[in-house]
């Protein structure tokens, strides 16, 4: 079915144009975001970027939801609030968890590190008991 959707060469040329457009769209939302981000280092600027993409969502929303109540009744949009609030809570807690930076960044070598005493000394040192050469003892 797809040799033959991409037989001719208008088709092919429509399919290359749309996969470029497509991956074009996707790069833009990903990298200005993150331009906005790094040029002002606020999230309000990463706000203004993706608010005119958004704002059609959140505007048209309402109206949308309104006339699926009116077609499937209130029982079928209850059922798809329930698996969206469920997929939202899924995002949000992936998410949570993608913020706060694991233990092994934020201090990786505090438990090699020596303490301050007479019994302290540091296990991976190869040098360490060696006289030093400028060492006048």
């Amino acid at each position: 079915m797809i040799r033959a959707a991409l037989a001719d060469a208008p088709s092919r040329r429509f399919f290359a144009a749309h996969a470029q457009s497509c991956l074009g769209s996707g790069l833009a939302y990903v990298a200005l975001p993150l331009l906005a981000y790094d040029r002002f280092g606020s999230a309000w600027a990463v706000v203004a970027v993706l608010l005119p993409d958004l704002l059609p969502a959140v505007v048209l929303g309402p109206l949308i939801g309104a006339s699926l109540m009116a077609r499937f009744g209130i029982d079928g949009v209850f059922y798809f609030m329930a698996a969206a609030v469920l997929l939202l809570a899924l995002v949000a807690g992936v998410g949570s968890l993608m913020r706060q930076p694991p233990t092994h960044l934020v201090a990786p070598f505090e438990i090699l590190t020596p303490q301050a005493g007479p019994l302290a000394h540091d296990p991976l040192d190869p040098m360490e008991g060696r006289p030093q050469l400028n060492d006048p003892g």
